[in-house]
This record gives structure tokens, C-alpha cells and sequence, in this order.
């Protein structure tokens, strides 16, 4: 018994982790490497985006005084606010093709090459190519972020408006509460969104969707998180735990567990977490003496 201890809890040969991390880790890859080649298996049976299917007619519906939440598409109800629905007015006239291309453009942009690479590879990703979701655009800003960038931290603050998640909040707290000269163009853009909203209309309807939306997603076949197994009993748990990542600076994690559902591209965000891949060094203070 203590020879198997040993094994498991010491560290492996050559400086390699313990066994018991090396067997999660090849556990994980061969699942990613499962479910990237079903979902890319799926996308040349079934092409149709099915998001952004949603987006699309979401659009339309608005661009025509119609009710953007009044409708679904495989099941799906429209959840953006309805100021993005305007927004993707002109978007929509990219096409799904070009709007998939985009996806891949957005995972190349990323800062460091083995961060796109992983990003590339990644089940996660594949799903958010295969629905035409905006998850690695969401990760893109978050990582130039907090690399430092005001203008990627002022499009994710944006985005956190438009397409309201709770895995969005714990990166949007920090870069408010870190970096202080973001607050006042905040609160511009909230005015500014809140504005929009009431000059669009559909506010209530939008209001009332977010507030349908922990019901109708918790436990669905796509959540893969805690929430498939113990239900609503996840939500505060998630909240402490994300409360706690966020007050530690684990923003990835942080933005994983504030979900109440995880669906598939949401786990593009602990990505985050390898922040040597894309976060500058500190510079070294110069002796003096």
C-alpha cells in the first residue's frame, strides 16, 4: 500500500508530474480528441449553425418590428440583448461561411502560438465553430485584456452587455476593480447600452428571457457541468467558488464555475489559467546602488 501511495502521490520520473495527474491529463486529451472529431463528424453531416441560425433571425425579426424573443430555433430561444440583435443586422449579411472562417481567424490572433494551437485542437472550440456561437471571441478580448489592452478591456466590457453570461462577470469585476481608469468609460458604455435598449424597445421581453434562462438550461443534454448531476444545487456553490477564484486572480476558473450551465464552449475560458502563454513578464527593477 505505501509502495502504491508513492506512485501516485510522488513525483514521476525525470521531473514528469505524479502519475495519478499524467493519467487526468491523457484522460482528458484522448476525451478532446473523442469529441472534436464527433463534433466536426457532426458539422459535415449537419452544416447548419444552429446559433447562428438564431442570431440571424433574431435580426431579421427586429430589423422588421417584430419580437426578437418570440420565437426558437431548435429548441433555442434568442438571449442576447436586443441592441445586439441590431448589431447583427449587418453581420448577418457575412454568411455562416465567412462568419466560421472568422471563428479561426479569432483563435490565430490569440498572442501566443501554443495558446492558438490549443485553442485550435480543442473540443471546445469545434463546438463553438460548429454553432456559430462567439465564445472564442469572448476568450480573444479576455486575453488582450488582461494583457493590458484598454481597447480589448472596453470590447469585453461591451460584450458582457450585449450577451449577458455569468461567466463573463468574474473577468469584467477584475478588470474593474484592478484597473480604475476603465470605470467611468464603463459606466458610459452601460448608459450608453441602457440607452439603446430603451430606444429599440423589447427591454421587458429581454429581461424576462434572462430571467427564464437558469430554468431552461440547467441540466439540458449540451450541460456538461456540475448542474447535469445535482441541478440548482450548483448555483451557490458555483457563486462562492467563483467568488473566491476571482479574489485569488483564477479567472478561468472563476468564469467556468459562475455558470450556472456549462455548455460546451464555455470551457474555452480556463484557458486563461496558463497566463505564462500570453501575460508580459514583469519588468525587473534596475540596482541602483
Amino acid at each position: 500500500m505505501q509502495r502504491l501511495n508513492h506512485i501516485l502521490r510522488g513525483p514521476g520520473p525525470r521531473g514528469l508530474p505524479p502519475l495519478w495527474l499524467s493519467a487526468v491529463i491523457v484522460s482528458l486529451a484522448l476525451a478532446d480528441v473523442f469529441y472534436t472529431v464527433f463534433t466536426i463528424i457532426e458539422l459535415i453531416a449537419y452544416p447548419p449553425p444552429v446559433d447562428w441560425n438564431l442570431f440571424v433571425t433574431a435580426a431579421d425579426r427586429i430589423s422588421h418590428g417584430v419580437d426578437p424573443y418570440g420565437f426558437a430555433v431548435a429548441g433555442e430561444a434568442y438571449r442576447w440583448s436586443p441592441v445586439a440583435a441590431w448589431i447583427f443586422v449587418p453581420i448577418s449579411w457575412l454568411g455562416p461561411l465567412l462568419w466560421r472562417i472568422l471563428h479561426v481567424a479569432a483563435a490565430l490572433a490569440l498572442p501566443d502560438r501554443r495558446l492558438a494551437l490549443l485553442t485550435l485542437v480543442s473540443w471546445p472550440f469545434w463546438f463553438d465553430f460548429a454553432t456559430g456561437n462567439v465564445m472564442v471571441g469572448v476568450l480573444l478580448l479576455a486575453v488582450y485584456a488582461l494583457r493590458g489592452s484598454r481597447l480589448a478591456a472596453l470590447g469585453f466590457l461591451a460584450m458582457t452587455l450585449l450577451v449577458p453570461r455569468p461567466l463573463m462577470l468574474p473577468v469584467a469585476a477584475w478588470l474593474l476593480w484592478k484597473r480604475p481608469d476603465l470605470r467611468w468609460s464603463a459606466l458610459a458604455l452601460f448608459v450608453a447600452h441602457t440607452v439603446g435598449v430603451l430606444a429599440v424597445g423589447w427591454g421587458g421581453e429581454w429581461l424576462a428571457r434572462l430571467a427564464q434562462t437558469p430554468t431552461t438550461q440547467l441540466g439540458i443534454p449540451f450541460d456538461v457541468g456540475p448542474s447535469r448531476l445535482i441541478g440548482s444545487l450548483w448555483v451557490p456553490i458555483g457563486l462562492a467558488l467563483a467568488a473566491w477564484f476571482t479574489w485569488r486572480g483564477r479567472l478561468g476558473f472563476a468564469s467556468l464555475v459562475a455558470s450556472p450551465y456549462w455548455l460546451p464552449y464555455y470551457l474555452m475560458m480556463p484557458f486563461l489559467e496558463i497566463r505564462r502563454w500570453y501575460l508580459r513578464p514583469m519588468p525587473v527593477p534596475e540596482r541602483t546602488d
